[in-house]
């Protein structure tokens, strides 16, 4: 056992691969913790595939902890300690590595993990996700949640006035995310107003397997879907409107970063995306079918792959259009844009900026960990205890 003065004061574990909101995340936290107060675990390569079988063979994702009693965050993972820690998660179905069959089967033992007086917090992503492990494991569970919204990049730029796009489009999955539907709607856009420009980042060889000749969409600027994050920054910082009329989403972190960017948002009117989009910035479409229903994700639409398949088999021409009246709304009125824009960067910096989610934080941390010495401002911190 360590000794007293050589021990973190907070141990991070990632039990994945860490995407860039669990880096996020972590390079706050670290902001939050004062001094080198913070050990920050990565599992190798062996120790993810030992957690992977783990679930695989269990139903749920778990992780040991240490025993000396040091708090811990834990992503993606639950732990049956007495350790105090918190966890963090963004579905429900994520406890059980996404398998609703684990769901079915172990979702009591989760339950019990979940309600162990040593679990002090589950972060989770949007009020939304909040609901839906209420949802699946009840009142006890969802009053252990705490929002923590995923964070923007730090390079995002909202200054930008003249912009080169009107609409931007990003999304790997170019079928689930509703781009045919979207590059229809484009194109009967420009019979009436010829001179409306839109990138779209995306998946080039899943686009033209579906459209076909992609040159048959002018104003159009195409981009492989391989943009790193400040490619993607300075995309948004150009862009007067992001489009994401998707049909297989949780959260969508490309509409958090568009906010940030001072974008006007044109969106889905599923699971987070009404916590970000709202009628002063932007417009939200109802859905002929999607991947979540009220605060249920359907299990039989979680295949990404599979979902799309299913899709190709509907005709979604009513979304289309609503979606071309909606496109035409904003570029056909400067003024609503302008408006939709500036709302974008208030409800960002309120609500979802950097600032908003230390202090947020903050709160949190006391409160799970009554003994862990927190910083109040950049230069200064306190003591909880």
């Amino acid at each position: 056992m360590q000794p007293m003065s050589e021990r973190p004061s907070l141990i991070e574990i990632m039990s994945g691969l860490p995407r860039p909101r669990h880096l996020r995340f972590a390079e706050a936290i670290n902001n939050l913790v004062p001094g080198a107060m913070i050990e920050r675990r990565y599992l190798n390569r062996w120790h993810r595939l030992h957690t992977n079988a783990g679930c695989y063979v269990t139903g749920i994702r778990q992780v040991g902890l240490s025993r000396d009693g040091t708090p811990t965050i834990v992503h993606q993972a639950l732990a049956d300690t007495t350790t105090p820690h918190a966890v963090e998660y963004d579905v429900p179905h994520g406890l059980h590595g996404y398998s609703y069959s684990a769901y079915l089967r172990h979702g009591g033992k989760a339950r019990s993990l979940l309600e162990n007086p040593a679990m002090r917090m589950l972060f989770v992503f949007s009020e939304w996700a909040k609901r839906s492990f209420a949802l699946h494991f009840g009142e006890e569970v969802a009053a252990r949640c705490r929002i923590a919204y995923p964070l923007a990049s730090s390079h995002a730029d909202d200054s930008k006035q003249a912009r080169r796009y009107d609409f931007t489009f990003i999304a790997t999955s170019f079928r689930a995310k509703g781009g045919p539907e979207l590059l229809r709607a484009f194109r009967a856009l420009r019979h009436s107003i010829p001179n409306t420009t839109m990138c779209v980042v995306t998946n080039m060889a899943e686009a033209k397997s579906i459209l076909g000749d992609l040159a048959a969409f002018p104003g159009v600027e195409w981009r492989e879907a391989n943009l790193d994050e400040n490619g993607i920054t300075a995309l948004l910082a150009d862009t007067h409107c992001l489009v994401h009329p998707t049909l297989w989403d949780s959260f969508g972190v490309v509409v958090m970063e568009a906010l940030a960017a001072g974008c006007a948002i044109i969106t889905s009117k599923m699971a987070s995306l009404p916590e970000m989009v709202t009628p002063e910035n932007g417009i939200l479409l109802d859905l002929p079918a999607g991947l979540v229903v009220g605060d249920l994700t359907i299990p039989q639409f979680s295949n990404v792959h599979h979902f799309s398949a299913f899709l190709s088999r509907l005709s979604l021409r009513g979304f289309e259009r609503d979606l071309t009246a909606a496109m035409a709304e904003v570029v056909g009125d400067m003024g609503r844009r302008a408006n939709y824009q500036q709302a974008a960067r208030e409800l960002y910096r309120r609500r979802f900026s950097r600032a908003a989610w230390d202090e947020q934080m903050r709160v949190h941390l006391r409160e799970a960990f009554p003994n862990l010495q927190v910083r109040c401002d950049a230069k200064t911190s306190f003591d909880a205890s």
